[in-house]
């Protein structure tokens, strides 16, 4: 039996043009937001299967991807402001939204992430370059110099100019910004290695009395005592080794080839 639909039967046709991934993943995260069902947390309607984070597994690739993608567009543009509204938009997510994510699944709020990936780069081009202080604040997206020594103080608990003069020995900076497959287990030295080796930079650790260290990277040796690798994370140099410090709330680790000295 065959049957004939036209606009006598139907009314008026309308073809319509099919939608966009990128509009399919954001009424799915509309979705989420607005029509969470039972008692589940409205952060699982977005978290899925076989994805870990931070030693979570997530449920659903779409909150995966808008992770993924909020961190991706962090790290392209950490050189410009960039404001949570801006990210949320580019993730398809609510700035609310994206905000519980990255708390519950990276145990750091977004300013925090956002400010550790800049003061590691500053910390970079205070010591390798000679740019000008209020240069290099306006280079990583601060429009007040001001504003950019009150948080990098607060970060490292010394103001861009003692920075400068104390680092002023560094040869190389090894900059590992925060990744999704950073797992709650973690430990620097862990994240350093797999770091390396996706990087494909070759390295080389040792230990001493239970602690291990890393003692060269890519061409640059321990000299003598003198000179050799250390590590900061969030802008600070931990006081333990680097196998000892969990990562799990962590946002930058910094691998920097120095004069013992200092």
């Amino acid at each position: 039996m065959t049957q004939i639909f036209d606009e006598d039967t139907l009314g008026k046709v309308s073809v319509w043009e099919p939608l966009t991934s990128d509009q399919v993943g954001q009424i799915n995260n509309l979705h989420a937001l607005f029509h969470p069902t039972g008692d589940t947390d409205p952060l699982q309607a977005v978290l899925a299967p076989n994805a870990v984070i931070a030693g979570h597994t997530i449920d659903n690739d779409e909150a995966f991807r808008s992770i993924s993608l909020a961190i991706d567009y962090i790290q392209k543009n950490i050189q410009r402001p960039i404001s949570l509204n801006e990210v949320a938009q580019r993730a398809y997510l609510s700035p609310s939204y994206l905000s519980r994510l990255f708390k519950k699944y990276l145990h750091v709020n977004f300013i925090e992430y956002v400010n550790n990936q800049k003061i590691a780069l500053a910390q970079e081009k205070l010591s390798l370059t000679l740019t000008p202080i209020n240069q290099i604040s306006n280079q990583i997206g601060f429009t007040q110099t001001s504003y950019f020594t009150k948080i990098f103080k607060k970060k490292t608990g010394i103001t861009p100019s003692e920075f400068r003069q104390r680092n002023h020995t560094i040869q190389k900076i090894y900059t590992i910004p925060r990744e999704l497959n950073w797992d709650t287990n973690d430990s620097v030295i862990d994240v350093t290695k797999n770091y390396f080796k996706s990087h494909h930079i070759t390295y080389h650790t040792d230990s001493e009395e239970g602690a291990t260290y890393v003692n060269s990277i890519g061409e640059l040796n321990d000299a003598k005592g003198n000179r050799g690798w250390i590590y900061t994370v969030d802008g600070q140099q931990p006081t333990q080794s680097a196998d000892e410090i969990a990562t799990h709330d962590k946002s930058v680790i910094q691998w920097v080839y120095t004069d013992y000295s200092n």
